[in-house]
C-alpha cells in the first residue's frame, strides 16, 4: 500500500496540477477533471495492491486530499472542485461522502449565484438519494435541478434530469411515467447529438421493455446502448450494456451468452471502479446460478453482492439481495431463514416505496409459504403480488404470478 508520506507528496502534486489547470479551463471542466484525475490516482493505487482494497484507497487519497487543502478559489470553482469529489465518492459507491460533498458544492453554488452549479449539484444528490432508497427526497432534488436548467437554458442538463426522475419513477414501480420521462429525455439528447446521454437512455428503455416482457426490444436498446458505447470509447458504459444484456439473455434462458455478458460487465467495472454495477452484476450471475442449480455458486455470489451494497449504502440492492438469499435458502430447504430475508428484502422496499421490488419479494414469499404448506399466507402474498405487479404494469411477472396463485389456491 502507498505510504501516508509519498501519498501526502503526491497529493501535494495533485493540488498544484489543479491550481494550474482550472486557471484556463472552463468551470465546469475544472469538476470533470478533478474527478478523473483522482480516479485515475485511485486507479494506479489499486493496481499496485492485490486484492479490492479501493474503497480503502479511495477514503485516504481523499481524506489526505482534503487535508492537505484545497486551493483557494472564488465561490463558484470551489463548488465545482467540491462537485468533482463528490463524483468520485458517488463513483466509488460511497453515497454517503458523496452528498455531503455535494451539499456543500450547492453551499459555494448559492454564494455564487450559480444556477448551473446548483442544478448540477441537485441532479446528483437526487442520484444517490435514489441509490439509498429515499425515493420522496430524490425526486425533490431532481425537480429542482430540472427547474434551474430549464432557467439557465440548459437542454442537456434538463434531459439528464428528465432520465434521472424516470429512474426514480421506475423504482416505484411506474413504468409509464418511467418510460415518459426517458423517450422525451432521449427526444432532446438526439436533437444535441448527446451521445453518452443516448446511451443511458438506451440502456433505461430497455431496461423498462425487459421488465414488460418485450425481450427483443430490450436487446435492441442494450445493442444500440453497446455499439454507441464502443464508438467512443467508455468503457464505464460498455460495462453497463453488457450488464443488460446479460439480463436479457436470461430471460430468454440463454445461460451462457448471459453468463459471458455478465463476465465482461464484471471485468470492466472492476476496472473502472464501479462498485454499484459490480455488486448489481454478482447479484444477477447469483440468480442465473439459482437457475442452473448450482446453490452452493449462488449464495457465494449472492454474499459478494450483499457486502457490496452494504458497503455502498445501497438499500435497494440490499433488498433484492435478500430476496434471492431467500430464494436460495428455501431451495435448500430452510424455510424458515428464508422467509426471514424476504422480511428483510420487504422491509427496505416498503419503506422506499419501490412498488415492484415488494411485488417480487411478496411473490417470493407466496412460493415459499406455499412450499412450506402454509397454504393461507401464500394466497396473501401472491395475492398482494399480483395487485403491485398490476401496479408496475409488469406483463409478464403479472401472468407468471397469477400462474402461481391458482396452482395455490388449487390446494385449498
Amino acid at each position: 500500500m502507498l505510504r501516508p508520506d509519498r501519498l501526502k507528496r503526491v497529493l501535494h502534486a495533485l493540488r498544484m496540477s489543479i491550481q494550474e489547470s482550472f486557471r484556463s479551463a472552463d468551470e465546469e471542466g475544472v469538476s470533470t477533471a478533478i474527478e478523473a484525475t483522482l480516479t485515475e490516482l485511485l486507479l494506479e493505487i489499486e493496481s499496485a495492491e492485490e486484492g479490492d482494497n479501493f474503497t480503502q484507497h479511495a477514503s485516504l487519497v481523499l481524506n489526505t486530499f482534503e487535508e492537505i487543502g484545497l486551493p483557494d478559489a472564488q465561490p463558484d470553482i470551489m463548488g465545482h472542485i467540491i462537485q468533482g469529489i463528490g463524483k468520485t465518492y458517488e463513483r466509488l459507491g460511497d453515497t454517503g461522502n458523496a452528498y455531503d460533498a455535494y451539499t456543500r458544492a450547492l453551499d459555494f453554488a448559492g454564494q455564487a449565484k450559480d444556477d448551473g452549479l446548483a442544478a448540477g449539484c441537485r441532479r446528483r444528490m437526487g442520484r444517490v438519494m435514489t441509490k439509498t432508497a429515499d425515493l420522496e427526497t430524490a425526486e425533490e432534488h431532481l425537480l429542482q435541478s430540472r427547474d434551474l436548467f430549464e432557467k439557465s437554458g440548459d437542454r442537456l442538463g434538463m434531459a439528464q434530469s428528465l432520465c434521472d426522475i424516470g429512474s426514480v419513477y421506475y423504482q416505484r414501480g411506474d413504468l409509464d411515467t418511467a418510460q415518459k420521462n426517458y423517450s422525451d429525455a432521449l427526444v432532446v439528447a438526439e436533437e444535441l447529438n448527446s451521445t453518452t446521454t443516448i446511451i443511458n437512455l438506451s440502456n433505461n428503455l430497455g431496461i423498462v421493455a425487459n421488465i414488460r416482457g418485450d425481450i427483443e426490444a430490450a436487446i435492441e436498446h442494450y445493442e444500440r446502448s453497446k455499439d454507441l458505447s464502443e464508438s467512443i470509447g467508455d468503457e464505464a458504459l460498455l460495462a453497463q450494456a453488457h450488464h443488460n444484456l446479460g439480463m436479457a439473455y436470461a430471460d430468454k434462458k440463454d445461460w451462457s451468452a448471459a453468463n459471458e455478458s455478465y463476465e465482461h460487465a464484471l471485468e470492466l467495472a472492476r476496472k473502472k471502479g464501479i462498485g454499484q454495477l459490480v455488486g448489481t452484476t454478482f447479484l444477477n450471475k447469483s440468480e442465473l446460478y439459482v437457475e442452473i442449480a448450482d446453490l452452493s455458486q449462488a449464495a457465494a455470489t449472492c454474499g459478494k453482492a450483499l457486502s457490496a451494497f452494504k458497503q455502498m449504502g445501497d438499500r435497494l440492492g440490499e433488498a433484492e439481495a435478500y430476496r434471492v438469499l431467500g430464494d436460495i435458502f428455501a431451495r435448500r430447504g430452510s424455510g424458515p431463514i428464508a422467509l426471514k430475508m424476504l422480511d428483510q428484502s420487504l422491509e427496505i422496499t416498503k419503506l422506499a416505496g419501490a412498488s415492484l421490488e415488494i411485488a417480487e419479494a411478496l411473490r417470493a414469499k407466496g412460493i415459499i409459504s406455499h412450499r412450506l404448506g402454509r397454504i393461507d399466507d401464500a394466497v396473501e402474498a401472491l395475492t398482494q403480488a399480483v395487485e403491485q405487479f398490476e401496479k408496475c404494469g409488469a406483463e409478464q411477472d403479472i401472468i407468471a404470478c397469477r400462474e402461481d396463485l391458482e396452482r395455490v389456491k388449487g390446494e385449498e
